[in-house]
C-alpha cells in the first residue's frame, strides 16, 4: 500500500498491532518505540509548529510532514522558505523550532547556534574538468579556492603542476560552468573552501561540456573526468571514497526549547521522519533514530 510505504513512522505501531492480533507479544524494542511515538503524538495534538527550510529541502520536508500527519493529524505545521545563504543568520538569531537545510551548516554555526543536528541525506560534490586527453587530475581545496576566486587562471599554473607532476597540463584558460550564487552547489562549495559565493570570480561558460579547460560541479554524480581532491592527510580522494573532502548532508536542526518541550517534541517527530526516510547508510540511520528516540523520551519525561 502506498500510504503504509510512505509512512515509515507508523511501521513500529503497525508491527505491534499485527503481533497483538496474532496472539503474540511485540518485541520490547518495538513496544517501547510504539509507546514513545504514541505519547509524543498525544503531547503535540493541536500544536502549531513553524519550520524554516531552503527550497531544495522542501520536497523531503513536505513528505515528512505528510507522514507525521498519519500519526497526529491535528499537528499544524507552517513552513517558511528561507534562502540557503540566509540560514546561518537565521540559526544565529531567532530560529524556529525546526530548520531543515539541504546543505549542512558549518560545525561552528551549529555550535554557536546551540542546535541539535540530525543529518538525513548525505551528498558529494563531484568536480569534473575537461582537459582533453589529460585525466586523473588532482587538486587540493586551496588550489580549488584559487581557481574559483580567479587567482589561478590557467591549467598549467605552478600550484596545479606541483600536484600533478606526471601529467602534461595544457596552457589553456580556466573556465567554470555557471553556479547560481544562492544555490546549493555554490553555497556548499564556498563553505567547503572557506569563502562566500560572492568571492567566485572565475570566468564562466554556458557550454562547459564542449569547452576544453572548463570545470563543473555535480551533485552525487559519477564521471570519467572526476577530479581527486586531497584530504587532510594529503591523500588524493575520489568521490565515494570515505575521506573525500567535498561532502555534506541535508540536515534537520532542532532548537532547544526548555520552556516549550511540546514544540521540541513536534520538531523531533518531523526530524525523525526525515531520518527514517533518508538515504543515510543503515548503521548511521539506526544510530540517528536511536538518538532521536532518547531525545523524545527525555522531553516526554519533562512534561507535567
Amino acid at each position: 500500500m502506498d500510504r503504509r510505504r510512505g509512512a515509515r513512522i507508523l511501521t513500529t505501531l503497525a508491527v505491534t498491532l499485527v503481533l497483538a492480533d496474532c496472539g503474540s507479544s511485540p518485541a520490547p524494542t518495538q513496544r517501547a518505540t510504539s509507546h514513545l511515538l504514541l505519547d509524543a503524538a498525544s503531547a503535540v495534538r493541536g500544536l502549531a509548529l513553524t519550520v524554516g527550510a531552503d527550497e531544495d529541502a522542501l520536497p523531503a520536508l513536505r513528505a515528512a510532514i505528510t507522514n507525521v500527519h498519519h500519526l497526529v493529524a491535528t499537528l499544524r505545521v507552517h513552513v517558511t522558505t528561507v534562502a540557503l545563504p540566509s540560514l546561518p543568520t537565521l540559526l544565529l538569531s531567532t530560529p524556529p523550532p525546526l530548520v531543515v537545510t539541504s546543505v549542512a551548516p558549518s560545525p561552528t554555526i551549529v555550535q554557536q547556534a546551540d542546535v541539535t543536528s540530525w543529518p538525513y541525506a548525505p551528498a558529494e560534490l563531484t568536480v569534473t574538468v575537461n582537459l582533453g586527453s589529460t585525466s586523473g587530475l588532482v587538486l587540493s581545496t586551496a588550489v580549488l579556492r584559487d581557481l574559483m576566486t580567479g587567482r589561478i587562471s590557467v591549467w598549467d599554473a605552478a600550484p596545479i603542476a606541483h600536484l600533478n607532476p606526471s601529467r602534461a597540463l595544457p596552457p589553456i584558460p580556466v573556465s567554470v560552468a555557471p553556479l547560481a550564487r544562492g544555490g546549493a552547489r555554490a553555497v556548499w562549495l564556498a563553505q567547503s573552501l572557506g569563502i562566500v559565493p560572492s568571492d567566485f570570480h572565475a570566468r564562466t561558460t554556458s557550454t562547459c561540456a564542449q569547452t576544453v579547460g572548463c570545470m563543473q560541479f555535480l551533485i552525487n554524480a559519477t564521471a570519467p573526468n572526476a577530479v581527486s581532491i586531497l584530504d587532510p592527510t594529503a591523500t588524493a580522494r575520489l568521490p565515494q571514497e570515505a575521506a573525500y573532502p567535498l561532502r555534506t548532508s541535508a540536515t534537520a536542526l532542532v532548537t532547544p526549547a526548555p520552556l516549550d518541550p511540546r514544540r521540541a517534541i513536534a520538531a523531533l517527530l518531523v526530524a525523525r521522519e526525515l531520518v527514517s526516510e533518508g538515504t543515510e547508510p543503515p548503521p548511521e540511520r539506526t544510530d540517528e533514530l536511536q538518538r532521536l528516540d532518547r531525545e523524545l523520551a527525555g522531553l516526554e519525561a519533562s512534561l507535567p
